[in-house]
């Protein structure tokens, strides 16, 4: 059964190869390492953190992380210095290896501040983009996941041995205006074969109510079987897309068993959801919700990570009063806002630090947290505990958001 499995896997492998000439290998962020977090101040200023410059060292481990094992076999890295790629300022490199003590490079990268990389193209005379950088980070697409065998960084599951389940997600250049129904049929053609005998779908083309209420975008439920005789296999698809990007969910079984995983594939495409790109340490912490988004330590200290559409294409500390305002739906008591310089750094992007309270009385919380935007989204890490227990769980959330990172999802990421 896993033969049909591994077909799936393999038909959308070989488009992505062929179709996506660069894939991002990774956003050069460890997770793990340590930063700290700003001690709580007064101050209101209204100008916006402005990141320091990369130096080589650091666009040395962004290409590191990036090119993955394509560093091994003797191969290493070289810097040319600075340079200019596209009208931006980067960092050169030179990939190559020592051949009679001479060495030679055989691919030329660029690192650029947003810590986008770029590879050289001989052929066309060109830098192409090789990994996305965060200035491009996207939301994550997640499903419920429970219970089945993870085949490839949190992008493609096996369920039973029989049930395959694949997560993608493209950065597209596919003009909102031109999105429809033959766009997204023509796209699951590309990626699935044109021989694919469609089963269920919106008579009107128009996308499935449900599913586009519960993702805040058109969302397309499509039913389709490929393949012959015994190779039969029934698919169950989701496609959306946002103004950054493409998401698909496949699904796959042998057609024998289709009666019998049906409801369960339907259950799991409804817990389909965009969750936020970052990450924490959460060693030791109770996860509270399916998707991974939301935690608790010691039953008393409440933590939840955040991915947001876009308001603002750069944010102040009045911006970020407001976003959270809003997101608690009631008054709060701001105690500080700051700027986080150290966390502005590691996640190359303006990051505030707000703390507050919300309740009266016994029902006082108390909060802190991490709040930032991108191009494609705004994103915060909120923290609460009781306000009696503030004091004990201080050092615990100041240690927990000093690890705030990137998921390493994004070594999957494509760009089209």
């Amino acid at each position: 059964m896993r033969y049909l499995m591994k077909r799936d896997h393999l038909l959308i492998s070989l488009f992505i190869i062929f179709i996506f000439s660069v894939t991002a290998v990774g956003c050069g962020i460890k997770s793990g390492s340590k930063v700290s977090v700003n001690e709580p101040s007064t101050s209101t200023s209204d100008s916006i953190t402005e990141i320091k410059p990369m130096d080589e060292a650091a666009a040395m481990n962004i290409l590191t992380a990036a090119l993955g094992n394509k560093l091994q076999g003797g191969l290493a890295l070289v810097s040319s210095g600075k340079s200019n790629v596209n009208g931006q300022p980067c960092w050169s490199f030179g990939l190559g290896s020592n051949a009679k003590d001479k060495f030679t490079i055989n691919e030329h990268y660029a690192v650029t501040e947003d810590g986008m990389v770029y590879l050289y193209d001989i052929i066309s005379n060109e830098h192409i983009i090789y990994s996305m950088g965060n200035k491009h980070l996207m939301p994550l697409l997640r499903i419920d996941t429970s219970g089945m065998e993870e085949v490839s960084n949190d992008t493609e599951y096996i369920l039973d041995d029989v049930v395959y389940v694949g997560l993608l997600t493209y950065y597209s250049s596919v003009n909102d205006k031109d999105y429809n129904s033959h766009t997204m049929l023509s796209r699951i053609k590309v990626l699935q074969g044109d021989d694919i005998r469609i089963t269920s779908l919106a008579s009107s083309g128009e996308p499935n109510k449900e599913y586009s209420g519960g993702l805040g975008y058109p969302t397309w439920n499509i039913i389709y079987e490929k393949g012959e005789n015994e190779d039969t296999a029934y698919c169950m698809d989701l496609y959306f897309r946002t103004s950054f990007g493409e998401y698909y969910v496949h699904t796959s079984i042998p057609i024998d068993y289709k009666e019998k995983y049906q409801k369960e594939i339907q259950r799991r495409m409804e817990t389909t959801a965009l969750v936020s790109p970052l990450t924490i340490n959460t060693v030791g912490m109770t996860v509270a919700s399916p998707l991974e988004t939301e935690y608790w330590f010691d039953g008393s200290l409440y933590m939840r990570l955040q991915s947001l559409a876009p308001l603002y294409k750069s944010i102040d500390e009045n911006a970020v009063l407001s976003r959270i305002k809003e997101l608690e739906e009631e008054d709060i008591r701001v105690i500080s806002l700051t700027k986080a310089e150290e966390q502005s750094q590691r996640l190359t992007h303006p990051t505030y630090l707000i703390v507050y309270e919300t309740g009266r009385n016994e029902d006082t919380s108390h909060c802190t947290d991490l709040y930032f935007c991108t191009d494609s989204g705004e994103y915060r890490v909120h923290t609460s505990v009781s306000a009696d227990l503030v004091e004990e769980y201080r050092d615990e959330i100041r240690q927990r958001l000093a690890t705030v990172g990137y998921d390493t999802y994004y070594t999957n990421m494509r760009y089209q």
